[in-house]
Formats: structure tokens, C-alpha cells, sequence
């Protein structure tokens, strides 16, 4: 077995105990520094990490502060940090509304545009401003069977029938620019594009632009109810806020 001689483990405590302690307080966002005497007695501050940079000026909770992901602590910097996965977009809250469901009430469907005739779905805000269902869910129901206006695309976006209390520029009827629900429903949303993230709140209202009498002042104006949900998956999660009736097709939302 061989002995180390007493000088040279002398020596390297010494060299330990000269090591600079570096290290980040996440309360306040300062770096401390405790420096030993080195040789020619003088205190050293050597507050730059190994890299170069200024400790100091590492911020707390910083996706940024910390070249290795996965960790919340740099071993270079002292940085406390929690980074967020690259791949993992934040997510809105989950508790919000922006599914609205648009179902037919009719008792009886009769004709090749069966049920309520929808051109369009507004969600009005309690600032009055507008926007339209740009989104429709791959879970509603609109049957083409015996129905001559079962293109779903055409009651997205803003109205194409509905044009100051006239229809079809008072033309004949175009099947192209609206939606029958023919006993079905329809699920739409008003987020993304232009409209940015839109949430359902107490105080919005829901505008459905159903192609009847108080839209056009002709046509018969059919039965519909509006719900509204968190998620489009599971239609027994939505909650009804309201019934289109003739004279009424702005619906209050409240209770939420």
C-alpha cells in the first residue's frame, strides 16, 4: 500500500478550500458569493460562472436561464429555473366554455331542407362585438338523407342568406348557403383564425342567423335549442342556455 506524503494532501485541501461557492437565492433573485483568501492575501470575487456570465443576472424561473432541459437546477450557473418542454404547448384553461351545440327541435321534417335552416352562428360579446363559428366538430349529426342543404361548411363564417332582414337578395332559395340540421345538431367553436382564443361567458349571447320569418320575414321559422360545453366529446356534458323562438333568435347566455 502506498502512503501520500503528508505535504502534498495538505496541499490539495488547501486547493479545495479555495474553490469558490457560487450559488442563485430563488427568494431573492441575487447571487452570493463566499470567497477564501487566495495567495497574496486578497479577497477574490469571481462572481462570473464558468462560462463568462454574470450570475447575477440569471433569472428565476426562466425557461431561458437553463441550457439543459429537464432540470431545475444549472450545475454551471447556480440558475434556478424550471423549463418547459419544447413539444408541449400551454394549453387553455380547461374549465372555459367554446363549444356551442345548435340541435333541431322540429316535431316533424318535411320537404328536401328538413328541420331548422342555419346560416350562421355568432357569439356576441358583452362589449357587442361579433364574431362567427369558424370551427365545426367532427361529433355533430346532420344527416344528408332527403336533405338538399346538408353541406355543414356552409353555416360557418358569417352570414351568406341573412342580409339586413332580406334572403336570398329576395331571389329563390339556394341550398348551398345554408345548413338543414334535419333532426341532427351541430357543433361549432369561434376560436382560432382572426377570432383568436373566443371563450363563452355569462353576459355573451349566442345569434343563430336561422333562415325563417324573423330573419327573412318569409319562411317558417323552426325549433331549435342552444347549448354550450368545454369540450365538444361528450354532448351530455353541454348545458342549454336557451330555445330559438319566433320573433328571438339572439340567445342570453347566464348560469355558467
Amino acid at each position: 500500500m502506498k502512503t501520500v506524503p503528508l505535504t502534498l494532501l495538505l496541499c490539495l485541501l488547501c486547493a479545495c478550500g479555495a474553490e469558490e461557492i457560487v450559488y442563485q437565492d430563488p427568494d431573492t433573485s441575487k447571487s452570493d458569493v463566499s470567497d477564501e483568501e487566495g495567495d497574496n492575501g486578497d479577497t477574490q470575487d469571481n462572481s462570473n460562472d464558468r462560462d463568462g456570465s454574470n450570475t447575477q443576472d440569471c433569472p428565476i424561473n426562466n425557461p431561458a436561464a437553463c441550457p439543459f432541459p429537464g432540470i431545475t437546477v444549472d450545475p454551471d450557473t447556480g440558475c434556478v429555473c424550471a423549463p418547459l418542454p419544447e413539444d408541449e404547448p400551454i394549453e387553455p384553461s380547461s374549465g372555459a366554455f367554446r363549444f356551442v351545440l345548435i340541435k333541431d327541435e322540429a316535431r316533424s321534417t318535411q320537404g328536401d331542407t328538413p328541420g331548422a335552416d342555419i346560416d350562421a352562428i355568432g357569439l356576441i360579446k358583452s362589449n357587442g362585438v361579433e364574431v362567427f363559428a369558424i370551427t365545426f366538430s367532427d361529433q355533430s349529426a346532420v344527416s344528408c338523407d332527403s336533405n338538399a342543404a346538408c353541406d355543414t361548411a356552409a353555416l360557418l363564417g358569417p352570414p351568406d342568406v341573412i342580409n339586413n332582414g332580406d334572403c336570398f337578395d329576395s331571389n329563390g332559395v339556394d341550398t348551398s348557403l345554408f345548413t338543414s340540421l334535419n333532426e341532427g345538431f351541430a357543433i361549432v367553436s369561434f376560436s382560432g383564425d382572426g377570432n383568436g382564443d373566443q371563450v363563452i361567458e355569462n353576459g355573451d349571447a349566442i345569434h343563430v342567423y336561422e333562415v325563417g320569418a324573423t330573419e327573412c320575414g318569409r319562411f317558417d321559422d323552426d325549433p331549435y335549442s342552444v347549448s354550450v360545453s368545454v369540450s365538444d366529446a361528450d354532448n351530455g356534458a353541454f348545458i342549454e342556455v336557451g330555445r330559438g323562438a319566433v320573433g328571438d333568435n339572439v340567445i342570453e347566455v347566464s348560469g355558467l
